[in-house]
């Protein structure tokens, strides 16, 4: 394929659409890097220019893809651009693209920095940027570091460093950002900093409360046990391997069918049986349906990123089973 022919496969996904052509679309991007790259840059530039315009065109993807194949290629020259549109005002970033910041952000923006922390520290410390950018950002410090990039010693400085440059009051759930890093990175170091801003009331304790990182602080009775540091810096590690643009594309909800597994319902077993009536009530006493009646389908609730937890944690989502 060439480049412009990957660019177009890359354009559109139609809704419950085969996921093969696109494959072969981005495993062809990856065997043209240098072709292919000032396409990428620019379909980011353009959602950056324009975002209100790409929240009518639902089914355009190109930048989606854009991004995590730069990020796959560790693309320096994509820093800019990636600079640019995750620092889109309010929560378009977070709208353009789904779960990518919460789930992937601190590993998408890592990828093009090329182990400076100064992009990094810069989106952390921007008020004008959406707090969860921010916190992905304090968390590529970390990304850095176990990426093989950077010391552990360096980012313990970036993160006391923090300490002293983000905002204050500032915004709650970036200290919390910052606090969770300290946490998944074991910087016990920081444990004066971090009682400092919780002293200072600077944390959103419904993310993250000081009994969840200070073994001094007392605890609540009959709370979940906490897991050990080694344990949280694996599952930190997992959740930010190198981005694998395929990986992260296939799971898209238009390349799945939400249909292909499901089950019959135990109440559709006889539906398909040609003696049986339409309607239940007019079957003899003892073939009536056992249940009661028919009750209808509530949908779940949807819930926000800064609501409880409904796993019953008392954390919120975006911190919890949401992060």
């Amino acid at each position: 394929m060439t480049p412009d022919e990957i660019l177009r496969q890359l354009q559109h996904v139609p809704e419950k659409c085969d996921f093969a052509p696109y494959e072969a679309a981005l495993r062809a991007a990856a065997g043209q890097r240098e072709a292919i790259t000032p396409g990428l840059i620019a379909a980011i530039d353009r959602v950056s220019a324009n975002p209100v315009h790409y929240f009518k065109l639902e089914e355009d993807c190109q930048y989606l893809f854009a991004i995590y194949l730069l990020a796959q290629f560790r693309e320096h020259r994509a820093l800019d651009p990636f600079l640019r549109f995750f620092s889109l005002p309010g929560e378009q970033a977070l709208d353009l693209t789904g779960g990518m910041v919460t789930e992937k952000g601190a590993a998408v923006i890592t990828s093009v920095c090329g182990g400076d922390p100064a992009p990094l520290l810069r989106l952390a410390r921007d008020e004008a940027v959406n707090e969860f950018v921010r916190e992905q950002a304090i968390d590529g410090l970390l990304v850095q570091c176990v990426w093989g990039e950077r010391p552990r010693a360096a980012v313990i400085a970036d993160l006391r460093g923090l300490f002293s440059t983000l905002a204050k009051p500032g915004h709650s759930y970036v200290w919390a950002g910052w606090v969770g890093a300290v946490n998944d990175f074991n910087a016990r170091e920081l444990l004066p900093e971090v009682r400092q801003a919780y002293a200072e009331n600077l944390v959103d304790e419904g993310v993250i409360g000081l009994a969840d990182i200070d073994p001094a602080a007392p605890r609540e009775p009959g709370g979940y046990p906490q897991p050990s540091p080694e344990e949280r810096y694996q599952w930190f590690c997992e959740r930010n391997a190198p981005i694998d643009a395929v990986n992260e594309c296939a799971i898209w909800l238009c390349f799945s069918d939400e249909d292909e597994d499901a089950e019959p319902r135990d109440d559709d077993t006889d539906r398909d049986d040609p003696d049986r009536p339409e309607d239940d009530s007019l079957l003899a006493p003892d073939e009536s349906p056992k249940a009661g009646p028919p009750r209808p389908y509530i949908a779940p609730p949807k819930v926000g990123r800064n609501q409880p937890c409904p796993c019953g944690s008392g954390k919120k989502y975006k911190k919890c089973c949401g992060k």
